[in-house]
C-alpha cells in the first residue's frame, strides 16, 4: 500500500512538473513573440500603450478557441461519425 501511495504521489508531481515546464515555454514563447514585434515595428509610448492591450486580449481570445477547439476535436473518432 505504501509503494502504491509512492508511486501515485511521483506521477502526480511527475505530471505537476510537465505542467509547468509547459506553462515555463509557453511564457517564453509569448515573450519572444512580443520582442520580435518590439524590434520590427519600434511603437512610441503611445502606440505601445494603445498596442499592448489589444493584443493581450487578441492572445487570450485565441487561446480560449484553441482549447475549446482541441476539446470538441478529441471526443471525435475518424472513420466514425454519430450523432
Amino acid at each position: 500500500m505504501v509503494l502504491l501511495s509512492l508511486s501515485l504521489s511521483s506521477i502526480v508531481l511527475l505530471a505537476q512538473t510537465q505542467a509547468d515546464e509547459e506553462e515555463v515555454v509557453k511564457s517564453l514563447l509569448q515573450a519572444g513573440k512580443k520582442a520580435i514585434i518590439v524590434d520590427n515595428i519600434g511603437f512610441t509610448e503611445d502606440e505601445s500603450k494603445g498596442f499592448w492591450p489589444v493584443y493581450d486580449e487578441f492572445q487570450q481570445i485565441k487561446q480560449k478557441l484553441k482549447t475549446k477547439g482541441r476539446s470538441r476535436s478529441s471526443g471525435i473518432t475518424w472513420g466514425v461519425m454519430t450523432p
